[in-house]
């Protein structure tokens, strides 16, 4: 059995063979797939940016942030819209010789760098994008 029809046993949905989909199990159990996936969505491998890094270009990253307002957040919302830590965010971009603080905002830290704040993502997106 696969640890998603353990899960499910364990809170008393009967599963007759290894193969049962999630629709068979609820049809088999008067409830439905969708209520069965909130279960054994903790299951659900967790989705990284460690794969962004090599695919983003910087027109796909303008793209991603137009309009959102992206100047306005701090380094720190950056972040966790990355998926990243703010410490992890910091250090990437002092690779490239850009100084931020957590708390500074976007267009703070792009003045104080010389440069857009469109950039910062770019630079925690792309391998390799350098600011020069």
């Amino acid at each position: 059995m696969t640890e998603a029809h353990n899960e499910l046993k364990k809170r008393g949905f009967k599963i007759d063979t290894e193969t049962d989909s999630l629709a068979t199990i609820a049809s088999n159990n008067n409830t439905t797939p969708v209520k069965l996936f909130t279960f054994i969505q903790h299951l659900e491998p967790k989705l990284t940016t460690t794969a962004k890094p090599e695919t983003m270009t910087p027109e796909m990253v303008e793209e991603q942030f137009a309009g959102t307002g992206t100047g306005r957040k701090t380094i720190k919302e950056l972040a966790a819209e990355l998926n990243l830590n703010s410490n992890e965010t910091i250090k990437r971009l002092a690779i490239s010789k850009i100084n931020v603080a957590e708390n500074d905002t976007l267009n703070q830290s792009a003045g104080k760098n010389n440069l857009q704040p469109i950039e910062l993502p770019k630079v925690n997106l792309i391998e390799g994008y350098s600011t020069e």
